[in-house]
C-alpha cells in the first residue's frame, strides 16, 4: 500500500503564548475585591459549613476527630480554606484584623461554628449538632413549601376541575402542623371544612361556591401571614445582614 502524497489540508501554526487561556477549575475567575471581602467570607463560610454538615452525617458516629475525614471532604475544604486565607490577607491589609478576629467581631463564628473550627485548626474535631443556620434554612424551606402550595391552591380554584383540591388541602394542613402555634386558627378552619369538601368532590368536580370563596380568602391570607413570620428569622442571620450592610 502506498502512502498518500496529496497536500495536507492545513498546516498547524507555531504556538503563541499570548493566546494562552488560564483555566480555573478550583478557584473563581475573578479575584476577591477588597470592598467585597465581607461578602466573599460569608459565601465561603456557608459553603464550608455545609460541607462539614454533610461529612458529619456520613460519619458512623456523627463525629470528626483529629482531622480524620473523607478524602473528598479534605479536598474540598482545602480549596475553600485556601480562598479564606486570601480573604484573611485582605482583612489584615484593609482592616488590620485577622480572619478569626473578624469572625468573632461580626458574630459569624457563632453563625457558622463548624466552618470557624476549620479556620482555627487543621486537626479539626467536631460533632453533629444542629446550628441556628440549620434551623433557619429548615424553617425557610417550610415557609417556602407552604407559600408555594397555598398559591397553587388559590390558582387551582379557578380551574374547571377541583378533583385534587382535597388532597392539596390535606398536604397544606400537614405543612401548617410543623410550624407550631403560628397557624392554629387556619388549621382549625381546614379541620372544620375538610371532610365536607372531600366528600363533596367524590361525587362532584366543582367546589361549592362558599367553599371556593373560603379557599381563595384563606390561601391569600395564609401567604401574607407566612411571609410576615420571617421577622424573627432575620434575628438569626443578623450578623450576615450587618456584614452585607457594611460592605
Amino acid at each position: 500500500m502506498t502512502a498518500s502524497v496529496s497536500a495536507p489540508i492545513g498546516c498547524p501554526m507555531n504556538y503563541d503564548p499570548k493566546y494562552m487561556v488560564e483555566v480555573c477549575l478550583k478557584h473563581p475567575l475573578w479575584s476577591t475585591a477588597e470592598e467585597s471581602v465581607g461578602l466573599e467570607i460569608i459565601s465561603l463560610l456557608s459553603q464550608l459549613d455545609l460541607w462539614c454538615y454533610k461529612e458529619l452525617t456520613l460519619q458512623p458516629n456523627g463525629k470528626i476527630s483529629d482531622g480524620k475525614a473523607s478524602q473528598s471532604f479534605q479536598n474540598q475544604s482545602l480549596i475553600l480554606l485556601d480562598q479564606l486565607r486570601k480573604s484573611d490577607e485582605i482583612l489584615r491589609h484593609r482592616k488590620g484584623v485577622d480572619l478569626l478576629s473578624y469572625l468573632k467581631q461580626t458574630g459569624l463564628d457563632e453563625l457558622y461554628p463548624r466552618a470557624s473550627i476549620c479556620c482555627a485548626t487543621e486537626d479539626i474535631s467536631m460533632e453533629l449538632q444542629i446550628t441556628e443556620m440549620d434551623e433557619y434554612f429548615g424553617e425557610m424551606s417550610s415557609v417556602h413549601q407552604m407559600v408555594t402550595l397555598a398559591q397553587q391552591i388559590n390558582s387551582d380554584v379557578s380551574l374547571s376541575s377541583h378533583k385534587y383540591l382535597a388532597h392539596q388541602l390535606a398536604v397544606l394542613y400537614q405543612l401548617l402542623a410543623t410550624d407550631g402555634d403560628v397557624f392554629t386558627s387556619t388549621r382549625k378552619e381546614i379541620q372544620t371544612r375538610f371532610q365536607r369538601i372531600k366528600e363533596h368532590l367524590q361525587t362532584a368536580s366543582i367546589l361549592e361556591a362558599s367553599d371556593a370563596q373560603w379557599l381563595l380568602q384563606m390561601t391569600t391570607s395564609l401567604v401574607s401571614q407566612a411571609l410576615s413570620i420571617d421577622d424573627h428569622l432575620h434575628d438569626v442571620v443578623q450578623p450576615v445582614l450587618e456584614c452585607v450592610g457594611n460592605l
